[in-house]
């Protein structure tokens, strides 16, 4: 079994220590001990406490990083510092994954594909598995239309120029926002406040992507659209729609009948998955292979 050392026990440790001795039960890992920036505890909540000074004389095979937000980007550091490999380093959203496999998530953190997609749910996903970056499509969207020409010639429209057109305003987030022109169609950077901004961003993912290693996704309510995307040569691929499946590639969500999801916007409901507020299917299946396997929930 794998050993996990925590690192961090401030909030965050509080608000999860429930589900890593979840976990451990269900033995995806063991904690051999918890750190931190502290004085020294005799133990914490039930873990022993190890002093920063004592950890190169530990065997440990991950560091879970209990912390988020600026402390998380510190600690990181810190850890990369002491020598410790990065793909050893892990977030504490993993911790959310109900059938977690220590190996198979560490696979694809080593060589995590590139998400195209065309709206929010790629960087949700990226954030909730705590993987870096491999694709552009971050903190933006595309139309429909639009989306399903760029998935026709990725390579091509990932050649263009960026052309700044105007600043269009966002309703739900009460912004501006710069529409961006690519080829013949419009980027919609709606979480940007410049078109310099967008374009940097855009222009150092796009250096990442790895086009032996795509996953590529996509919802809509349009039945033509899905057969269309359905059509699309790639090897992993899903497209999430309200509608019973035609094809492997579709994932039905039926949100109409589920009393929860009911008042919900059909695209809000499929990015709350990638947040992990919904488990609704096995992520790691998902972006591995392509492959939707529906969640059983082993513990809340």
């Amino acid at each position: 079994m794998k050993k996990c050392l925590l690192w961090g026990m401030g909030r965050v440790f509080n608000i999860y220590v429930d589900k890593v001795k979840e976990h451990e039960r269900l033995q995806h890992f063991t904690v051999v001990g918890v750190t931190a920036a502290a004085s020294q505890y005799p133990e914490l909540r039930g873990y022993r406490y190890i002093k920063k000074s004592d950890l190169q004389a530990m065997e440990f095979d991950f560091v879970i990083i209990m912390a988020d937000g600026k402390a998380l980007e510190e600690i990181r550091t810190e850890i990369l510092t002491m020598g410790i490999a990065e793909w050893r380093v892990l977030n504490y959203r993993i911790l959310t994954l109900d059938n977690l496999d220590m190996d198979r998530y560490v696979r694809i953190k080593r060589n995590p594909p590139s998400i195209i997609c065309h709206n929010c749910w790629g960087g949700y996903t990226y954030h909730s598995l705590g993987l870096r970056f491999t694709s552009p499509m971050i903190n933006m969207f595309l139309h429909e239309n639009d989306y399903m020409k760029l998935l026709r010639n990725p390579k091509q429209y990932m050649s263009e120029e960026l052309q700044f057109v105007e600043m269009g305003y966002s309703e739900g987030l009460k912004k501006y926002y710069p529409r961006v022109k690519c080829g013949d169609i419009f980027l919609e950077f709606n979480h940007y406040d410049s078109f310099e901004d967008a374009r940097k961003c855009w222009e150092r993912r796009k250096s990442r992507i790895d086009w032996n290693n795509l996953f590529v996704m996509m919802y809509t309510q349009d039945i033509e659209l899905a057969r269309e995307f359905a059509k699309l040569p790639y090897e992993k691929k899903v497209c999430f729609v309200p509608f019973p499946s035609e094809d492997e590639s579709w994932i039905y969500v039926d949100f109409r009948n589920e009393a929860a999801w009911k008042e919900q916007k059909f695209g809000h409901i499929c990015n709350s998955m990638a947040r992990g507020d919904i488990p609704y299917y096995d992520v790691l299946d998902l972006l591995e292979y392509g492959k939707f396997t529906k969640i059983v929930k082993t513990f809340e």
